[in-house]
């Protein structure tokens, strides 16, 4: 076999352009299936008021709509009905990356650690052995990727750069 440099210029040029045409179709493709990136939804302040308020976020199941009059949030950490607890609404902030059954909150902590609430960070739809579709795997994946980027920008939130000061400006 030979390396890249050992063909003549014309395969080499075709082999760019074959590379080329790959790398259009896969960005394509990324952006027909949403996954193409997108401007985070979140300002530096958000991300620093959900570290002072002591938050975490977390992926759940949403097992139906709320009853009216009902203050809390039916959900499961595998779509299990069986399984179900409730999340105050009062206390949780659905995020906007939310879809309909998958559900994205930021939780306080002093919750997330409750008795009465299964362990709400760890859980992979694999371990379950439930009903899923392949769709709604790739979903999970999507959204568990995602919640642990906010996870680790809540933990970790940039300082907004401060503006510099001119010459004989004080702070």
């Amino acid at each position: 076999m030979t390396g890249f440099f050992h063909l003549s210029e014309s395969e080499r040029r075709l082999h760019v352009d074959h590379a080329g045409d790959a790398v259009r179709e896969i960005a394509r493709q990324a952006m027909v299936d949403g996954r193409a990136h997108k401007p985070d939804p979140r300002s530096v302040g958000d991300y620093q008021a959900a570290q002072s308020m002591k938050m975490f976020c977390a992926l759940v199941v949403k097992i139906r709509e709320p009853r009216p009059g009902y203050n809390g949030l039916p959900c499961s950490m595998d779509g299990d009905p069986g399984k179900f607890f409730y999340l105050p609404i009062s206390k949780i902030i659905t995020q906007p990356e939310s879809l309909d059954s998958f559900v994205l909150v930021l939780i306080p902590r002093w919750l997330g650690k409750s008795d009465k609430l299964p362990q709400l960070m760890g859980c992979a739809p694999e371990l379950f052995g439930g009903d899923w579709t392949k769709e709604q795997r790739e979903t999970w994946k999507h959204l568990r990727r995602k919640r642990d980027g906010i996870n680790v920008r809540i933990r970790n939130p940039k300082h907004s750069a401060r503006e510099r000061l001119r010459f004989g400006e004080f702070a």
